[in-house]
């Protein structure tokens, strides 16, 4: 990664690969949304009909 074409700074700390970055990455959970999704939904969507 190198430097931002304008400002000349170094862009690898603000990248998502970055190691110091990495240690704060959302996860997401696959099989917590494959036994919850329909029920969230349906209560997401009954909320914006009120």
């Amino acid at each position: 990664m190198g430097q931002h074409a304008e400002l000349g700074i170094d862009m690898a700390p603000h990248m998502p690969t970055d190691p110091e970055n990495s240690k704060r990455t959302f996860l997401y959970n696959f099989e917590f949304w494959a036994d919850y999704r329909d029920d969230i939904d349906a209560k997401f969507q009954a909320w914006l009909a009120q």
